[in-house]
């Protein structure tokens, strides 16, 4: 957290500057002008929101901050130099975490991919770097559980993104789908958002020699229910697969399931309930996700709220999915993603 002397220097450049007397040089036109003046006012926004930053949001604001000062100097100037003294001052504007566990790893990650998340075409790199780094920290300290691999494998050597081809993305994101339906052809979800990214190909690249179409029709009905008996949750870039125990249960009408994972030092546990027949969006009831001995319940503040979707639920068969935001009774989030419910009870 930056100390109150940095904020107060901050207050000082809010009250000081303006586009006014920060001209560039030369005459300009009424555009470029008022360019200026909105540039000014969208950094005097984000210095007077970064004002009020806190340990959970310093990351975010400082870099909003960070942006407005870039895109006013590029519209304004900085003949004095003080917009990019405060712009040097705010670094990369991730905090400065301790690494020395496996906790402090994935907290570490979590701070780097939100600075990655915002990250512009000139700090890409740096921030990229940054966040490959607290990764191959969390392996050092937490182990691979092949998902942190993934991520890292994606980030490759934070070369800066250069935007693809349509044709070209819409044939990766195709050939990324078949490689994960073949790795599980019992998942129908699998299989049917296979199905989605080649119709999607066939939309952008057009489909000449019916090939695409070959492959749609060898799927045929995705909606075959079988269960793969997978639970699992991402909490960040950690994938936690509840393979110590994981059970789904009919008890009076309710579907009860829960799951564990206590290998190699992990305390994970989770639990929730679904009335027996009932599908559809939210119809989870009592979830809890324990981590390392605390408690996390669904978020409904508004932003990113945890949502569920059971699609099947009968015949003996769960499944579903979930995500977004869960609170502890301290306050503290967590941004929950690619969450799995396959089960049979």
């Amino acid at each position: 957290m930056k100390k109150l002397s940095y904020l107060f220097s901050l207050f000082v450049l809010l009250t000081a500057f303006t586009c006014e007397n920060e001209p560039l040089e030369g005459d300009f036109t009424e555009e470029n002008e008022l360019s200026c003046e909105i540039a000014a006012q969208n950094t005097q926004d984000a210095a007077i929101a970064f004002l009020d930053v806190t340990d959970a949001n310093y990351t975010q604001l400082c870099i909003e901050y960070r942006n407005a000062l870039e895109v006013q100097i590029q519209f304004c100037g900085d003949p004095d130099g003080i917009l990019q003294t405060q712009l040097n001052s705010l670094g990369t504007c991730v905090n400065d975490i301790v690494v020395d566990d496996c906790v402090s790893a994935t907290a570490a990650v979590g701070v780097a991919q939100a600075a990655f998340a915002l990250a512009t075409d000139d700090n890409y790199v740096q921030l990229c770097n940054i966040y490959r780094d607290t990764l191959l920290d969390l392996i050092a300290f937490c182990g691979n559980d092949g998902g942190t691999q993934s991520v890292l494998n994606g980030l490759g050597n934070c070369e800066p993104i250069v935007n693809p081809d349509p044709c070209e993305a819409a044939t990766n994101a195709a050939t990324q789908a078949g490689n994960a339906y073949n790795a599980n052809t019992a998942d129908s979800d699998l299989c049917n958002a296979y199905e989605s990214a080649l119709q999607n190909q066939i939309v952008v690249c057009g489909d000449t020699n019916g090939s695409i179409q070959a492959i749609i029709d060898s799927l045929g009905d995705c909606s075959s229910v079988i269960s793969s008996g997978t639970l699992s949750v991402t909490t960040g870039t950690l994938n936690i697969q509840f393979i110590t125990t994981s059970t789904a249960v009919l008890n009076s009408g309710i579907v009860m399931v829960n799951g564990s994972n206590t290998d190699q030092g992990a305390n994970y546990f989770i639990e929730f309930e679904v009335p027996e027949g009932t599908t559809g969006i939210d119809v989870m009831q009592n979830f809890i996700l324990t981590l390392n001995g605390t408690e996390y319940f669904p978020d409904t503040s508004g932003f990113d709220d945890f949502t569920n979707n059971i699609t099947v639920n009968s015949g003996g068969v769960i499944q579903g999915t979930f995500g977004g935001i869960v609170t502890s009774n301290s306050g503290g989030n967590l941004s929950l993603s690619q969450g799995i419910v396959d089960m049979t009870y």
